[in-house]
């Protein structure tokens, strides 16, 4: 069978396969995390679960198609999840390691389907899950950058007002002409 029958005939147990072992793998280091992926769907109530169920399928899609990976629709399929763990305290590989189950996933999906999926075709999805998780790194550090310029520029503003109050700075509004500008 070629990789996008197989992928299109098992999606559903590849995507139940990978979203657990995303969940096991999270929630060995966090409490709440195999329940906040468990609940998918609402994406205000349970931001994580939306982003994880929706990436995933999104992304799964991508692997399984016959063209080469756009960059643009892949970075837009990974966009909402890769910008929650942007803002999580977790290492870079745990940020994006998620991209890297999905190889397992297939795997044992087709082992368990006992489907006749070809060397060719497993090397061609390990190939295309080698991209996922490239460019998953590539939006990791696009965001992280995003957030620490954020928080450099609220650090500079709170500095500028705290100089500002005491009269150190131009742009006073409580007056302070003279000596110690910065």
């Amino acid at each position: 069978m070629k990789r996008p029958a197989f992928i299109a005939d098992r999606r559903e147990g590849i995507l139940a396969r990978w979203r657990a072992a995303m969940a096991s793998v999270e929630g060995a280091g966090r409490a709440g995390a195999v329940r906040l992926h468990a609940q998918g769907g609402d994406r205000f109530g349970n931001p994580v679960g939306w982003a994880v169920e929706t990436c995933t399928a999104a992304v799964l899609d991508l692997v399984a198609g016959e063209a080469a990976m756009d960059r643009a629709a892949l970075a837009a399929a990974l966009d909402p999840l890769i910008r929650i763990r942007a803002v999580q305290d977790v290492t870079p590989g745990e940020a994006v390691g998620f991209a890297l189950l999905l190889k397992s996933a297939i795997r044992a999906e087709a082992a368990a389907a006992g489907a006749g999926i070809s060397r060719d075709d497993l090397d061609a999805i390990d190939t295309r899950v080698d991209e996922v998780a490239i460019a998953a790194f590539d939006l990791y550090v696009a965001c992280r950058q995003e957030v620490y310029e954020i928080r450099a520029s609220e650090v500079r503003e709170r500095s500028k007002a705290v100089l500002r109050r005491y009269g150190l700075m131009e742009g006073d509004p409580e007056g302070g002409e003279g000596e110690g500008r910065a």
